[in-house]
């Protein structure tokens, strides 16, 4: 994956100002289609969890996929908040022709009906049916007899309410491309009908988006990298020289309990207690416990 080297200043064992190079990950250049493929084919099957997190989570993956291709958009929504991604900024950034990309790629629109396609893209109902490719299509097919083409969508579904009911699916989309939809591209991911079941490799474009990009980036903050010194178990018990936490707690949050299993840090220059820097021997408490 791709790297970049950060360069951390510090202090040799005569007080003078040196520096070492951490190798970190660079998030702008990682997306999730350049993560490692997955190593073994699986299921999961978990209908009973759609209350509690909104959607089903159930899917089946097979080994040498990528992540784009079996994690969906509701996976990494606390995380990375991709729903509040407009599909033109996606497409921008992933530099796509929209008239050059089949609508059938981006299949959360082929879920939609009519009527939730009004709801999610600004203003298409103020759009003629003539000037919604697809939606003509569709109502050629399906509404046969019914004169709809030189009056706007809004006016077509409020005249017959059952056409609303009708999904753009129902047709091949990959006659027309994205373009074909007027300001298909200002809408926002989130704001579809079951946005949250669609793989990240169904977004054309999303799947090379990198991490930094997203609304919620991955990024690291400072300048500051520590290495691991040293390792304890559960058998340690009252931890004070701790740096971690939470956002419910704040942080080095000491550990009064039994089982404090903790890493010791160390700075990079490894010089020891001779060259002893603001995180030297600092603990990071396991966060199983109740207070990390």
């Amino acid at each position: 994956m791709p790297t970049k080297i950060l360069e951390i200043p510090g202090m040799d064992r005569q007080g003078n100002p040196t520096s070492v190079n951490a190798l970190l990950p660079d998030w702008t250049q990682i997306s999730f289609s350049q993560m490692p493929p997955i190593s073994q084919s699986g299921s999961l099957s978990a209908g009973e969890y759609k209350q509690a997190v909104g959607y089903d989570l159930s899917r089946s993956w097979t080994a040498g996929q990528t992540p784009d291709q079996y994690i969906m958009l509701g996976d990494i929504s606390q995380a990375l908040q991709p729903e509040l991604l407009s599909f033109g900024f996606v497409a921008q950034q992933a530099g796509l022709n929209l008239d050059s990309v089949a609508l059938s790629a981006f299949t959360l629109v082929a879920k939609q009906s009519l009527n939730q396609l009004v709801q999610a893209i600004p203003l298409l109902g103020q759009f003629k049916v003539a000037e919604i490719a697809p939606v003509a299509g569709l109502l050629a097919t399906k509404a046969a007899g019914i004169d709809v083409a030189d009056r706007t969508l809004e006016l077509v579904l409020s005249s017959n309410p059952q056409l609303g009911q009708l999904k753009l699916g129902e047709i091949d989309l990959s006659q027309y491309s994205i373009s074909s939809i007027p300001n298909l591209s200002s809408a926002q991911l989130g704001a579809f009908s079951d946005w949250q079941t669609t793989l990240i490799k169904d977004v054309p474009g999303l799947n090379a988006l990198p991490l930094s990009s997203f609304p919620n980036p991955i990024a690291e903050f400072g300048n500051l990298v520590m290495r691991i010194d040293a390792i304890y178990g559960p058998a340690e018990r009252r931890r004070t020289k701790t740096i971690s936490g939470s956002d419910v707690q704040g942080f080095s949050v000491n550990c009064q309990e039994n089982d404090c299993a903790y890493i010791e840090l160390d700075d990079l220059e490894n010089s020891g207690r001779n060259a002893r820097g603001s995180l030297e021997g600092k603990q990071w408490i396991s966060g199983k416990l109740l207070h990390i």
